[in-house]
Formats: structure tokens, C-alpha cells, sequence
């Protein structure tokens, strides 16, 4: 990796941690995206530990769930992360991975939160569980949505703005 790709990784697990921090709408933070766009733009194999460093180090100032219910939550977002790692970074992948990461992460997180025992433990309950998930999920998928146009429009910026000057010979790109 070059000096670039570092910095970007450190903005990247700031600004996702941050964003877990200040008061925002449920659910509604880049984390998704920015597992997503890293394991897209950022071939490492050890790429997943973005996301999980967000996660990790905004859990330490947040009480926000139980201790049991973190990997049901860290999980998908890092199996996205890989998967996305995998995957050629172009836009039909960016769209698919838009509604994708949300998706697996609705069910996953929330069917830990019906094994860990936030409802009965049986059809009707799990049913419930998802149901009463739903709202969380629109601002999940919105905000994963959102953030992927963002990081592109910026990514894409940066990189054409670095190939017209000399900054690029100093950050090696």
C-alpha cells in the first residue's frame, strides 16, 4: 500500500467512528458504505480491519447495545467488506453492494437480536423481531446509498484532481 492509501484508511475509520458518535437517525451512518467502497478501492487482504476499527473503537464510547450482540453486528458488515474485497470495483458492483450490505445485515443483526433473546423464541417472535427492524433498515439502506455516491463523487474527484497536478509524485499514486 502507498502513503495515500493509509491516510485514507485512518480518515476512514475516524470519520466512520465519528459518525457512530454524534446524534444522527438510527442506524443512519457511512459504516456500511465505507466497508463496502474500502474493500472496493483499497485491494488489501486485510482490508476488513476498516470496519472493524470503527466498530471497536466507537463501541468503547458507546452503550448502545448488549456485549453478545456484537458479532451479530460486526459480522455482516465485515463478511460485506470481503465480499466487496473480492469483487471488481465498478458501478453495477457499487449499486448491487448498495442494496446488498444492508440487506445481509438486516437479517443478520436482527436475527441476533432474536437468538440473544430481545423476543420469544419462536416463528411469530422472529417475525416480529424483523418487523419491528423495518424502519432501522430504510435508514440503513438510504444512508449506505447516500454515503456510496458520496464516497464515489469524492473518490473519483480526488483521483482525477491528483492525475492533472504534481501532488501525485509525493503521495506515490
Amino acid at each position: 500500500m502507498n502513503i495515500m492509501s493509509y491516510i485514507l484508511c485512518f480518515v476512514l475509520i475516524f470519520l466512520g467512528a465519528l459518525s457512530r458518535l454524534i446524534d444522527h437517525a438510527p442506524n443512519f451512518t457511512p459504516v456500511i458504505a465505507i466497508a463496502i467502497m474500502s474493500g472496493m478501492f483499497i485491494k488489501n487482504k486485510y482490508i476488513m480491519v476498516i470496519p472493524l476499527s470503527i466498530l471497536l473503537l466507537s463501541d468503547l464510547f458507546l452503550d448502545s447495545y448488549p456485549l453478545a450482540l456484537a458479532f451479530w453486528v460486526y459480522s455482516p458488515i465485515i463478511f460485506v467488506c470481503y465480499l466487496a474485497y473480492l469483487s471488481k470495483s465498478n458501478g453495477l458492483n457499487i449499486i448491487k453492494f448498495s442494496i446488498f450490505g444492508p440487506v445481509v445485515f438486516f437479517f443478520v443483526s436482527n436475527f441476533g437480536v432474536w437468538f440473544i433473546g430481545g423476543y420469544p423464541k419462536t416463528l411469530d417472535g422472529l417475525i416480529a423481531c424483523y418487523t419491528m427492524a423495518i424502519p432501522f433498515f430504510k435508514n440503513t439502506l438510504s444512508s449506505t446509498i447516500i454515503f456510496n455516491a458520496m464516497v464515489v463523487t469524492i473518490y473519483v474527484s480526488v483521483k482525477i484532481l491528483l492525475k492533472q497536478s504534481k501532488i501525485k509524485k509525493i503521495f506515490d499514486i
